[in-house]
């Protein structure tokens, strides 16, 4: 979703929201992608917003909401000054003596929660109490206690083939990393796009998972269509003027089948930054390009 203020905003407002009918309304500006619109407007309203109007446009369709301006709490107390000076002056008298024993009390409870929290005498007994049972236990013969200690079987834990069980090797059933991987490791800092160490891995972990941050260093649409795209992304966070690691390739994807999870937005674009979890399904050598199919992906 993509917010926009719809004029110039005056000092000290929020962006996107704008005072209208004399500073009792809030103005919120969006602009959302060609049928989000009901979700959109959906998740607004659901935070207190009213609908007022849409415009559509070519790919986008700009939507106005509003709602009431939050009156601050010196406009309350405004009011109430407002409202105390209106009362008769007994009624004024009346008002400030209620409130003066209202602070009392107030006090009063205050000083006595105080001191009750500070009593200990509860305290006393039960240390008297706790101790008899120690002395009452000392004469025990320590050799009583011993056969206790024996009763358990120390050679069971060395028996139990699960603590044998060695941890199992990274890139058997993990999502790869470059933690776990050397390989993986590698391949991110590798400046040969097109080499062998490109066409190995994809070979090797071909509908493996892998994981790791990077940047979209190209993204146009997937032949005629208006809303599939081909979404290059390399290692790391340069994005358009990255040098190292393979193409990774998302290819004839929307913005739904990235799976974008967390604060989504309706698109990504250039140079944004991504944390990617995705498989591993082919690299044709003639295209340079490792492609990937997103399972998950987080804009950074």
């Amino acid at each position: 979703m993509i917010e926009e203020p719809a004029s110039k905003e005056s000092s000290g407002q929020a962006p996107g929201l704008i005072p209208t009918d004399q500073a009792q309304y809030l103005t919120h500006v969006v602009k959302s992608l060609r049928g989000r619109e009901a979700s959109t407007k959906a998740k607004l309203q659901n935070e207190g917003w009213e609908f007022v109007s849409q415009t559509q446009g070519k790919l986008r369709t700009e939507m106005t909401f509003r709602r009431p301006k939050p009156k601050s709490v010196g406009a309350y107390l405004h009011r109430g000054w407002v409202a105390f000076r209106g009362l008769s002056t007994k009624a004024q008298r009346t008002v400030t003596a209620g409130l003066a024993g209202l602070v009392l009390l107030v006090v009063v409870l205050s000083v006595i929660a105080s001191q009750g929290g500070n009593a200990p005498a509860a305290t006393a007994t039960p240390s008297v109490a706790a101790v008899e049972p120690s002395e009452a236990s000392s004469p025990v013969p320590s050799h009583e206690a011993s056969p206790t200690s024996t009763d358990e079987p120390t050679e069971d834990p060395t028996n139990d083939p699960t603590d044998e069980a060695e941890p199992e090797p990274a890139g058997t059933g993990e999502i790869l990393t470059t933690k776990n991987n050397k390989e993986f490791a590698a391949l991110l800092k590798t400046t040969d796009t097109c080499g062998d160490s490109v066409q190995n891995f994809a070979s090797k972990y071909e509908d493996r998972t892998i994981e790791f941050d990077g940047s979209i260093s190209a993204i146009n649409n997937h032949n005629s269509y208006k809303t599939r795209y081909d979404i290059m992304i390399s290692p790391g966070n340069k994005g358009s003027i990255s040098t190292r690691g393979p193409n990774f390739q998302f290819r004839d994807v929307n913005m739904l089948n990235l799976n974008l999870s967390g604060n989504a937005p309706d698109y990504v674009g250039l140079d944004d930054k991504l944390h990617v979890v995705a498989t591993v399904d082919r690299f044709p050598s003639n295209q340079c390009l490792l492609l990937i199919e997103p399972v998950s992906t987080r804009v950074r």
